[in-house]
């Protein structure tokens, strides 16, 4: 099992046998929502020491629901701000896939952009969105989490019990 933290966003390329093998597009954000959290990716050429003079980029990915969402229904919003900063061999556009980890469905899923808000639609099932552009759906197969109602953790560090 891999535990994670509530309020966790964890970024994740496509398969690769090495770093490099091909542009890390689309990333894949694992967001397990839990109040107010944000993680700042970045980026860099992967190759050579030009981070120390400034060639890299930074974008704030934040996420705001309200606790114990993942145990019930409520309104959860994630936020990819714009890439700070720039590098050699910098992605122009980058597709963004967000896997939020909630118990149920949501009534409906609105895309923000600078261009205005799309309502996306609801495609029914992973292969469906496979031949989409954009949509979204609910699986409880990859919405799975273990019971965490069932563990507690103690106030010393590197301790942890049954509840």
């Amino acid at each position: 099992p891999v535990f994670v933290r509530a309020g966790s966003i964890v970024p994740m390329w496509p398969n690769m046998r090495y770093a490099g093998e091909k542009p890390v597009d689309p990333l894949t954000l694992e967001v397990f929502p839990d109040g107010k959290s944000e993680f700042e990716l970045y980026e860099d050429d992967g190759t050579t020491r030009a981070f120390e003079t400034g060639a890299f980029a930074k974008t704030l990915i934040e996420c705001h629901a309200p606790h114990n969402v993942m145990k019930r229904a409520g309104r959860v919003e994630v936020k990819v701000g714009a890439s700070v900063g720039s590098f050699e061999g910098q992605l122009v556009n980058r597709t963004y896939i967000v896997l939020l980890h909630v118990a149920t469905a949501p009534q409906e899923v609105i895309l923000k952009t600078s261009y205005g808000e799309t309502t996306l639609r609801n495609l029914g099932s992973k292969s469906a969105l496979d031949w989409e552009e954009s949509g979204w759906f609910f699986d409880r197969t990859y919405s799975w989490r273990p019971p965490f109602t069932f563990y507690t953790f103690n106030e010393k560090p590197g301790r942890f019990g049954a509840g």
